[in-house]
């Protein structure tokens, strides 16, 4: 007879597995963001529409939906009281809320220098000591702000900590109608919200950030909790190529509407039809060997990345590019400069800061209490 004990480490085994194609993923559309925020600051007086990463901002969305879906393999049979949510809420800003507040203090102690030696410091306003509480509280994507602020990427963050806050409610009311229900629902919802804010309430909300970004955050993330019932409930037995030739066709097209510019909603079904596909493959032929290994680094290094590349491409392009006249002339080799600083700084941040916080923060945390359910993971039942 199967011990109990036994049979609940396992399956929180299974759960804390890293998913290391989708980590890959994750990665990828964080390199695809860098893109989008150097490639403005090269060519900063170009149209949007005009620059060949102009559409790559929209890789947030797939943090988004993925942040549903992996969460969800976590905690999505969790038994939820106040003890349980109270630990759940405590990991997962002991994952984001660290790095956040050590850019924002690095923000702040770049201003005070600035200030100190008389530096000029463009865009002012991004650094208002009013936009403080509502930055250490993560609400500043909650439309409590006319502005981006202080590190701007991160109000994706404070969308983010939104629909963390929301979870154990989003994946009860999932888990309840069941993924088929849920799906009309959250179709629904996109298909209203891109009417309205086309034709009555701009922009887009797919295109906003401190404007209600956490609106935004809402139905993609909830997509992803979806997205973890489908791939349990639709398994079949699949050959492993198959699976890896279907991933790689669907990261090419969600990177060639992306080039391309296509409308966001289509971004959003590449997106999903992404993750599904990664997901599918990895758990037919997970990944191993030293390629495993380097894909776990640059995954694991993803979130440092996004936090940190635009504070560094800005120290390159406003401090050394106008002092330094190779960078000057070769503002592609300022890209790539800004970019590897931003890669190893992103690395070395994983494994002495954010690990180790966390480690940390959660030690003295039990996990929230899950049942080894067969259904708590979306691998296949072969």
């Amino acid at each position: 007879m199967q011990n109990p004990n036994e049979a609940t480490e396992r399956a929180q085994a299974t759960r804390n597995a890293h998913f290391i194609g989708l980590d890959a993923l994750r990665f990828l559309m964080a390199f695809c963001v860098v893109l989008f925020h150097y490639e403005i600051l090269i060519s900063p007086h170009l149209a949007p529409e005009h620059r060949l990463f102009g559409a790559f901002d929209a890789a947030v969305d797939f943090f988004f939906m993925l942040s549903g879906f992996v969460i969800c393999h976590v905690y999505g049979h969790a038994q939820w009281n106040m003890a349980n949510y109270a630990s759940y809420l405590w990991r997962r800003l002991a994952r984001i809320y660290p790095l956040h507040l050590l850019t924002l203090v690095a923000c702040l102690a770049v201003i005070a220098l600035a200030a100190k030696s008389g530096m000029k410091v463009n865009n002012l306003g991004r650094y208002d000591l009013a936009d403080l509480p509502a930055q250490l509280l993560m609400v500043h994507a909650w439309g409590v702000s006319d502005h981006l602020s202080f590190n701007t990427v991160s109000w994706s963050i404070s969308a983010e900590f939104f629909v963390y806050l929301l979870f154990p409610l989003l994946a009860t009311v999932v888990r309840a109608a069941g993924w088929v229900r849920a799906a009309v629902v959250v179709i629904v919802l996109m298909a209203t919200l891109s009417f309205v804010t086309s034709t009555v309430i701009e922009p887009h909300w797919l295109r906003r950030s401190y404007d209600f970004g956490a609106l935004r955050a809402l139905p993609t993330f909830t997509a992803g909790i979806v997205l973890w019932h489908l791939c349990h409930q639709t398994n079949r037995p699949t050959r492993a190529v198959a699976n890896w030739f279907a991933a790689i066709a669907a990261i090419v097209l969600a990177m060639g509407l992306m080039l391309l510019q296509q409308s966001r909603e289509a971004l959003l079904i590449a997106f999903a039809a992404a993750i599904v596909a990664v997901a599918r493959a990895e758990a037919t032929a997970p990944l191993s060997g030293r390629i495993a290994n380097l894909l776990q680094t640059l995954g694991n290094a993803s979130y440092g990345l996004y936090m940190l590349h635009l504070m560094i491409g800005m120290a390159i392009f406003k401090i050394a590019v106008p002092r330094i006249g190779l960078l000057r002339d070769m503002p592609l080799l300022a890209a790539a400069l800004a970019l590897a600083i931003s890669l190893v700084a992103a690395i070395a941040s994983y494994r002495v800061f954010e690990a180790p916080v966390r480690r940390l923060l959660t030690r003295r945390r039990s996990q929230p209490t899950i049942p080894p359910v067969q259904h708590a993971t979306y691998m296949p039942q072969q």
